[in-house]
């Protein structure tokens, strides 16, 4: 539990009904060498729990015990226990209508689930938000999701991802990202000044991303977990180690769904590892693992041709073909951050090596030199230029 003030200048004083209550307080006027008198009751300070829940409110009065023995007791203006999708629990609240916030410190509307036979309010029957009304007894919003086209694979109705006891939502909008156990992993900036928290599972499935500016379902990166780096929910590796598996040269059947160049799939890569760091920074690693692909067969082609250019087109497209990772896949033209990883080994690739005349051995007709460009630039988006010069936007 943890306590914060909230002030409420319109409530009126509580204590005039109540026996032993300090309600002034005095203390000297520094500027006139007089005293001052301060009413009370006027501050609330909220008892919440982890989730944010209001369960207690007190005031800044001081009980005096009776017969002023023992200690002084807080002035409890009102108290709630919650069912886990906030309703509040029969004969376990008391004064619940007296304060304005209660489950997940958002705002109750009890006019809105009024009894219609009695005429009494509805205590805690509904919720307003910035963005949605809430309802706590079916734990459902009573409007759609505003952000529900990024997150296609939710009901736009459902709260919390159907789990209160880990996730809050106080402003009926989006997200922060964890591990299925709840740790801390980064945050993603929606573009509102507060988040929801969902697993990275979740967000990985509904296709957003951190790393790729100009392609579909962007999010920009604002936090990350200051032991990310070393999270044992993640599988860890430096540019230099993708760069390595990268540039072995293999038989592009090998890229096929769990074959030995499967960078998502082989224990030298992620291993089925799903999110991974590179360089410190999460990333999907099926993301990164268009790079070993793509660096492969711009090799391949550009030793036939020479024409870097040419050989970068030609990777992407081999790469859309074969997008799906094994025979018979359709052919992805999508604006998704899978092509511009392609694209990001292609080019990287590009730089990393220069076609000279070749011996002609083995039928070549060019050798390829490496030059001491950097794999840590493979951690460069792909730019706007770039996304429109090669058909990806």
């Amino acid at each position: 539990m943890y306590m914060l003030p909230r002030y409420d200048e319109d409530s009126d004083p509580r204590n005039d009904h109540l026996d032993n209550r300090v309600t002034t307080e005095l203390g000297p006027d520094l500027a006139n060498g007089d005293i001052y008198v301060r009413q009370l009751t006027h501050k609330r300070y909220e008892m919440k729990d982890h989730l944010g829940n209001v369960r207690v409110v007190i005031s800044d009065l001081k009980a005096v015990p009776s017969g002023r023995a023992g200690p002084w007791k807080a002035d409890i203006l009102s108290w709630n226990n919650y069912y886990p999708f906030g309703m509040v629990q029969p004969d376990r609240h008391g004064n619940t209508e007296g304060y304005r916030y209660g489950f997940n410190g958002m705002e109750m509307d009890n006019e809105v689930r009024e009894n219609p036979t009695t005429g009494t309010v509805g205590t805690g029957n509904s919720y307003t938000t910035h963005f949605r009304q809430y309802d706590p007894r079916s734990g459902r919003w009573l409007s759609l999701d505003p952000e529900m086209k990024r997150y296609p694979a939710f009901s736009p109705y459902s709260a919390y991802g159907n789990n209160p006891i880990w996730y809050t939502d106080p402003l009926g909008d989006t997200i922060r990202v964890t591990t299925s156990k709840g740790k801390y992993l980064f945050t993603l900036d929606d573009g509102k000044t507060e988040l929801q928290t969902i697993t990275a599972k979740e967000v990985y499935d509904q296709g957003t991303q951190w790393f790729e500016p100009e392609a579909d379902n962007y999010m920009p990166l604002l936090d990350k977990a200051d032991d990310l780096s070393s999270n044992p929910s993640l599988k860890h590796f430096t540019w230099g180690q993708v760069a390595k598996f990268a540039e072995k040269d293999r038989f592009m059947i090998a890229y096929y769904q769990k074959m030995y160049g499967d960078w998502k799939y082989v224990s030298e890569g992620a291993d089925e590892f799903f999110l991974v760091t590179v360089g410190g920074e999460p990333y999907w690693a099926d993301a990164i693992g268009q790079i070993p692909f793509a660096v492969d067969y711009f090799t391949d082609v550009y030793e036939d041709n020479a024409n870097k250019d040419k050989s970068i087109r030609l990777t992407l497209q081999k790469g859309k073909e074969y997008g799906e990772g094994k025979l018979g896949g359709k052919m992805d033209n999508s604006n998704t951050y899978d092509n511009y990883f392609l694209l990001r080994g292609a080019k990287w690739a590009a730089k990393r090596y220069n076609a000279v005349k070749g011996s002609g051995w083995f039928g070549d007709d060019y050798d390829l030199k490496k030059t001491e460009h950097s794999p840590s630039n493979l951690g460069k988006p792909i730019s706007e230029q770039d996304a429109k010069k090669y058909d990806l936007k």
